[in-house]
């Protein structure tokens, strides 16, 4: 039960993951974005089971528990820390003409009136 269900989550978030990213840095620079969070990702699934195993061995069980937890509090407060100007600023910056982000991003046609107006 707990393969699926981590299976389906992952297929949920990674791709949704990697588009917000792509779409909060410019063109010019997706591709070194999207692979520095490739290797952080790969480092992450890496480096944290080995270092979970250290400090289970060498403190408790706790241990590496009570890390994760930590960390996962340091990234909740620097994530609390964004600003929410920056967020305002991103939708601003949404031009109804790119194919990313216009009517053809919320399946509608290009060139067709809105249906809701008269």
């Amino acid at each position: 039960m707990l393969v699926p269900s981590w299976a389906s989550a992952t297929g949920l978030i990674f791709p949704s993951l990697h588009a917000l990213i792509s779409r909060n840095t410019d063109e010019h620079s997706q591709g070194s974005v999207l692979g520095g969070s490739q290797v952080a990702g790969g480092l992450g699934r890496v480096v944290a089971p080995l270092t979970a195993g250290w400090l289970f061995e060498l403190y408790s069980i706790k241990s590496p528990f009570l890390v994760g937890a930590a960390a996962s509090a340091l990234a909740l407060w620097l994530a609390l820390r964004i600003p929410a100007a920056v967020a305002r600023k991103a939708e601003e910056d949404l031009d109804p003409t790119d194919k990313w982000t216009g009517p053809v991003a919320a399946h509608e046609p290009r060139d067709a009136p809105d249906a809701r107006s008269p």
